[in-house]
C-alpha cells in the first residue's frame, strides 16, 4: 500500500499504463523541468530575420493582440509620408500596354488642359512624342525705354532697377536709334550698381549690348528664349549713350526677376 506522507499526500502511486511509479521526488523533478520551460519562454527575444514563427506566415489576417505606436514615432512617420508626398509626383502612365512613363501626346493644334495654379502637371509631347518646350519664363517682362533728343546724353542711367537679395535675368535686348537722327549714336548697356565697366580691349563682364549706331541702325541680342545675362546681387540695368541728336534711341529688353 502506498504511503501517506505528513502532508497527506500520497507517495509511490503506480501511473496506469506507464509503468512509473509518481513519487514526490518524481513529482518534484517535472515541476522543475515545466517552471525551467516556463521561465525561458518568458525571457525569449526574437532574434531579427525573415523566418516565419508557428502558423502566422500562413495566417496574415491574425491579429495579436493591441500594439501601440509611440506619439513621436507616429509624428515622424507622417512627417516621412509627407516629405515623400511633395517631392515625388505620379508621371503619366499611357493605356496603350507599354506601360512606359512618358509625357501627354497632344495633336498639333489642340491646346494641353489647363490645371490649377501650383498643382502638378506633366509634360506635354506631339503624337509623335517629341516634346513641346518652350524657352523663356513664366513671368517674363518686356519693357521699352525711349530717350529722346531733350533728354540728351545719359551717363550709368538706370533703366530696370532690383532691390538686395534679387538679381535681374536678361532673355533679349534691342537698341535701335530713330530714322530722323542727325548722327550717329554710342550706346553701351549692362548691369551695375552705380557705374557700368569701362570697355576694355579684353572685354568688359557684365555688359549687355555696345555699339555706335547710324540713324535706323542698331542692334538686337537674345530672342527671349535663352538666358542673355544675370547680373549681380542688386545690380540695376544701367546705360550710357551718345544724345540721339533730332530723334530718339529706343531700348527694349526682356527680363525676369529671381532670388539671388
Amino acid at each position: 500500500m502506498a504511503a501517506v506522507t505528513s502532508v497527506g499526500i500520497v507517495d509511490g502511486i503506480p501511473v496506469s499504463g506507464t509503468g512509473e511509479v509518481m513519487t514526490l521526488d518524481v513529482i518534484a523533478a517535472k515541476l522543475d523541468t515545466c517552471i525551467t520551460a516556463l521561465q525561458i519562454i518568458d525571457n525569449m527575444v526574437l532574434s531579427a530575420g525573415s523566418a516565419a514563427i508557428g502558423k502566422l506566415a500562413a495566417n496574415s489576417g491574425v491579429n495579436i493582440g493591441e500594439v501601440s505606436i509611440a506619439a513621436a514615432q507616429l509624428a515622424n512617420a507622417l512627417n516621412a509620408a509627407a516629405a515623400m508626398a511633395s517631392t515625388f509626383q505620379l508621371v503619366d502612365v499611357p493605356t496603350d500596354g507599354t506601360g512606359a512613363q512618358r509625357p501627354v501626346a497632344k495633336a498639333h493644334g489642340s491646346n494641353p488642359t489647363a490645371v490649377a495654379a501650383g498643382a502638378k502637371a506633366v509634360p506635354q509631347a506631339n503624337r509623335a512624342g517629341i516634346p513641346f518646350t518652350i524657352g523663356g519664363h513664366p513671368n517674363a517682362i518686356t519693357v521699352t525705354a525711349k530717350i529722346a533728343d531733350a533728354d540728351g546724353a545719359q551717363t550709368n542711367a538706370s533703366l530696370l532697377t532690383v532691390g538686395a537679395g534679387n538679381v535681374i535675368v536678361v532673355t533679349a535686348m534691342s537698341a535701335i536709334c530713330d530714322a530722323s537722327n542727325s548722327g550717329n549714336v554710342g550706346v553701351r548697356i549692362g548691369f551695375a550698381a552705380a557705374t557700368l565697366p569701362a570697355a576694355s580691349a579684353t572685354g568688359a563682364a557684365a555688359m549687355l549690348l555696345e555699339g555706335k549706331f547710324a540713324a535706323s541702325g542698331g542692334n538686337q541680342k537674345g530672342n527671349g528664349a535663352g538666358i542673355l545675362g544675370v547680373g549681380a546681387d542688386g545690380e540695376d540695368i544701367r546705360i550710357t549713350c551718345d544724345d540721339p541728336a533730332g530723334g530718339a534711341l529706343y531700348v527694349t529688353f526682356t527680363y525676369y526677376t529671381v532670388e539671388s
